[in-house]
């Protein structure tokens, strides 16, 4: 289980792309950045044992710079989901 939306997000495109569900189409100049922005951002356990995206601090510091092509791609695909997530559908996004 997700401690957030943010985590439940980014699981959910992991595992879709692990299944072959989705892939990244090529993103000209952003590819590379994209791909380590995704690599790059880890999960913890909770105590609560819960699922949660680590600290973006860290992110940064792994990166040298703020992971947010990565960021862009998880939530322009969570738009795009017809199933509601985290309790949320995309309709109520304004989509």
């Amino acid at each position: 289980m997700a401690e957030n939306l943010k985590a439940e997000l980014y699981w959910t495109l992991r595992e879709a792309m692990r299944k072959g569900e989705v892939a990244i189409a090529p993103l000209g100049e952003y590819e590379d950045e994209v791909m380590d922005d995704l690599a790059g951002t880890y999960y913890e356990e909770t105590g609560k044992g819960t699922t949660k995206i680590g600290d973006k601090e860290k992110t940064r510091k792994r990166l040298h710079r703020s992971p947010d092509c990565g960021d862009a791609v998880v939530y322009g695909w969570a738009s795009m989901l017809e199933r509601p997530v985290w309790g949320v559908s995309n309709a109520s996004w304004g989509y």
